[in-house]
C-alpha cells in the first residue's frame, strides 16, 4: 500500500500502482489544499519522482505510458484520466491535420500567384540594391497567391485553418496535412504516392524543425528536412531495385531481340542481353566467356543454315554446294512435265520490273535477262502456248544470281521478275491440281533466297562461321525495304537480332588478360607481397598463386548459369529515381516563405 500523511497526522492509504496524478486529484477533492506538512511534502515529492532517494523511488511509468504522454500531452496537466487526455489528443490531431490540408490546398491553388509574387519580389530586391528602383517603392501582391488565399480562408473560417497542433502528434499531423495536396496533385491519389511524396517529406521536415527549434535555423532545417524526405523514398527504391536487378532498366527492344536469339538456340551472355559494355568485357575476359564466343558463333551459323533447310554447324563450301544441289533438285522436280501458261498478271508484273529498272539504271548498265524474260513471256502469252519447264528453270536460275548483284537497281528488278516467274509456276501447279508441289515450291523459294544470302555472307568467312554483321548486310542487300518492315522471314529476324545483340566479347581468358583488368595489372603481385610480409617467401609464392586463381574463380562465378540469370533479370527494371520530382513537390509548402525571405513588403 502507498501511505500519505496529512498535516494533522492522518495516514491515507492507496493501492500499490496508483499514479501520483490520481493521488493528488483525490487528495485535492477530498481535503482541499491545506498547507502540507513536511512529511506530506516529502511523500508527494517521492510519489512525483522528484526525490533522489532510491529507497523510496516511485514505480516508473511503462514505456507505453511514456510514449503516450509524450505524444498526447503533459501527464501533469490537471486532466483526470488518460482517457480524457487521449480524447483531447485525438481532437488536436484531427484539427491540426484538417487545418494543414486547408493551408496546403490554398498554397497549391495559389502556387502560380505565389511564384509570380516571388519573381516580382526578386526583381524589387535586386532593383533596390542597385538603385534602379526607389527604396519607398512597394511591390504588389497577387490576390490569388497562396498567402492571399490562406488569409481569405482564415477569415472565412474564423481562424480555424490557422490552428496548429498543441501536442507532438498534432504538430506532425498539421505538417503532413500541408504536404498532402501537392503530393496528390503531382503524383496521384494512390496511398503509396501520398505516403512517398506527402507523409515522408512532411515527417522529416517536422522532425528537423523540432530538432532545430530555438536555434535560429528552424526554417532552414524544415526545408532541408523536406528535401531529404522528398528524395529518400526514391533513393531507397533505387537501392532495392539495383539489389534485385543489377542491370535493370535494359532497353525493351534489345530484350526482344535477345529473346529471338533464345528462340533460335543461340546462347548469349548477360552483358550482351542487357547491353552493359562493362559487364560484357568482364565476361569476355574469362575462360567461360571465351568458350561462349565459339559456341555462340557456331549456334548462330547453325540457326542461319536451318532457314535454308541445311542441317550443319558451319557454312563450308561442301555444305553450301550440297544445299544448292538439293534445292535446285526440288525446282526441277516440281516443274517436270508442267505446262506453265503465262497470264496477264505475270506480264504486268514483269513489265513493271522492266520499267522500274529502266528508270533507275542507264540502259548500258542493265542486265538484258530481265527484259528478255518479259519479251519471251509476252510471246508465249500472245501465242497461247505454254512455257517449257526447262525454260522457266533457266530463267529462275539466272534471275536468282542477279538478286545478289552489286547494283541495287539490278537486284530489285531481278527480285520482282523472279517473283513473277514463281507466281506463274504456282498458278500452273494449282491448275494441274498439284497442291503438294505448291507447298514444296513455296518452301524451296524461301530456302533458296536464304541460301543466296548465306552464300554471300560466307564468301569472306574462311572458317565457315557466319558473322552477324555480314549476314545482315547480305539480307539487306536482297531487299532493304522488306528487311526494314520485318518481312524477311526467319533469316531477317535472326540476322537483325544477331547484329544488334551479339556484340563481340573480348576473347582473352589468359592470365595476362585477366591481370589487365586489375589496377596496374599486378593483382597477383599485390596478394603475394601481402602474404609475403606475413609469412616470408613461401607465403609470397602462395599469395601469387592465389592472386592468379582469384580472378578465374570470380569469372567462373560470373559466368555460372545462376549468376548470369541474376545479372540479366529485369524483375525491378524501373530503378531510375524521380528524385527531382520528389524534391520539387517537397518545396511547394515553402513557396510562400521564399517570398517572405526576400523581405519585400506589399
Amino acid at each position: 500500500m502507498i501511505e500519505v500523511e496529512l498535516p494533522d497526522g492522518t495516514i491515507v492509504e492507496f493501492p500499490d500502482g496508483t499514479s501520483p496524478d490520481v493521488i493528488k486529484s483525490v487528495m485535492a477533492k477530498k481535503f482541499g489544499k491545506p498547507q502540507a506538512s513536511d512529511a506530506m511534502s516529502k511523500g508527494m515529492a517521492e510519489l512525483s519522482g522528484m526525490t533522489q532517494n532510491p529507497a523510496v523511488a516511485p514505480k516508473e511509468r511503462t514505456t507505453g505510458q511514456a510514449i503516450y504522454d509524450n505524444l498526447i500531452g503533459d501527464p501533469n496537466d490537471g486532466v483526470d484520466s488518460y482517457g480524457e487526455r487521449l480524447g483531447r489528443g485525438v481532437n488536436d490531431v484531427a484539427k491540426a491535420g484538417a487545418a494543414g490540408v486547408a493551408r496546403g490546398t490554398a498554397g497549391l491553388v495559389g502556387l502560380p500567384g505565389t511564384l509570380d509574387d516571388l519573381a516580382q519580389a526578386g526583381i524589387m530586391k535586386a532593383g533596390k540594391a542597385t538603385g534602379i528602383i526607389p527604396e519607398d517603392w512597394q511591390g504588389g501582391q497577387s490576390p490569388l497567391s497562396g498567402q492571399a488565399l490562406t488569409g481569405a480562408m482564415s477569415s472565412a473560417t474564423g481562424g480555424a485553418t490557422d490552428y496548429r497542433g498543441k501536442t507532438t502528434a498534432g504538430q506532425y499531423a498539421g505538417t503532413i496535412g500541408e504536404f498532402l495536396p501537392g503530393a496528390a496533385a503531382f503524383g496521384g491519389m494512390s496511398p503509396g504516392n501520398l505516403v512517398k511524396y506527402g507523409a515522408v517529406p512532411a515527417v522529416t521536415s517536422e522532425a528537423a524543425g523540432q530538432a532545430a527549434e530555438g536555434t535560429g535555423w528552424e526554417n532552414t532545417a524544415r526545408v532541408v528536412g523536406a528535401l531529404a524526405g522528398g528524395v529518400l523514398p526514391d533513393l531507397l527504391t533505387k537501392g532495392a531495385a539495383r539489389l534485385i536487378s543489377p542491370n535493370g532498366g535494359a532497353d525493351p527492344e534489345r530484350l526482344k531481340l535477345a529473346k529471338v536469339l533464345d528462340d533460335f538456340g543461340v546462347p548469349i551472355s548477360a552483358g550482351q542481353r542487357v547491353g552493359n559494355e562493362a559487364l560484357r568485357r568482364k565476361e569476355g575476359l574469362t575462360g567461360a566467356g571465351a568458350r561462349l564466343v565459339g559456341d555462340q558463333q557456331e549456334a548462330f551459323t547453325s540457326a542461319a543454315l536451318k532457314t535454308a533447310g541445311i542441317n550443319a554447324k558451319r557454312a563450308t563450301p561442301e555444305v553450301l554446294d550440297e544445299a544448292a544441289t538439293r534445292i535446285g533438285a526440288v525446282f526441277d522436280d516440281v516443274t517436270r512435265g508442267l505446262d506453265v501458261v503465262p497470264d496477264s498478271a505475270a506480264i504486268t508484273k514483269l513489265a513493271g520490273a522492266v520499267n522500274e529498272y529502266k528508270s533507275l539504271a542507264p540502259t548500258g548498265n542493265q542486265a538484258p535477262l530481265v527484259s528478255n524474260v518479259l519479251k519471251e513471256t509476252t510471246k508465249f502469252f500472245r501465242g497461247g502456248n505454254p512455257v517449257p519447264a526447262a525454260t522457266v528453270n533457266t530463267w529462275r536460275s539466272g534471275l536468282s544470281k542477279l538478286t545478289t548483284s552489286a547494283d541495287a537497281a539490278t537486284r530489285e528488278a531481278a527480285r520482282l521478275a523472279l517473283e513473277a516467274v514463281d507466281d506463274m509456276l504456282e498458278g500452273a501447279m494449282k491448275a494441274a491440281g498439284q497442291a503438294d508441289d505448291v507447298a514444296r515450291l513455296a518452301t524451296a523459294r524461301s530456302e533458296w533466297r536464304n541460301f543466296l544470302a548465306i552464300q554471300k555472307a560466307a564468301v569472306r568467312e574462311g572458317d565457315g562461321l557466319l558473322s552477324p554483321a555480314r549476314l545482315r548486310a547480305a539480307v539487306i542487300n536482297q531487299g532493304a525495304a522488306a528487311y526494314a518492315r520485318g518481312k524477311r522471314g526467319d533469316l531477317g529476324a535472326l540476322s537483325r537480332a544477331g547484329g544488334e545483340v551479339m556484340d563481340a566479347l573480348p576473347n582473352s581468358g589468359t592470365p595476362a588478360g585477366l591481370r589487365a583488368m586489375m589496377p596496374g595489372g599486378s593483382f597477383p603481385a599485390v596478394i603475394g607481397a601481402g602474404l609475403g610480409s606475413l609469412s616470408g617467401p613461401g607465403g609470397a609464392a602462395l599469395g601469387t598463386l592465389a592472386g592468379l586463381a582469384l580472378p578465374g574463380v570470380s569469372g567462373a562465378i560470373r559466368m555460372s548459369r545462376p549468376m548470369q540469370a541474376y545479372l540479366a533479370n529485369q524483375m525491378a527494371p524501373n530503378y531510375l529515381s524521380n528524385m527531382g520530382r520528389g524534391a520539387a513537390i517537397a518545396l511547394i509548402p515553402f513557396a510562400g516563405e521564399a517570398k517572405n525571405a526576400l523581405a519585400v513588403r506589399p
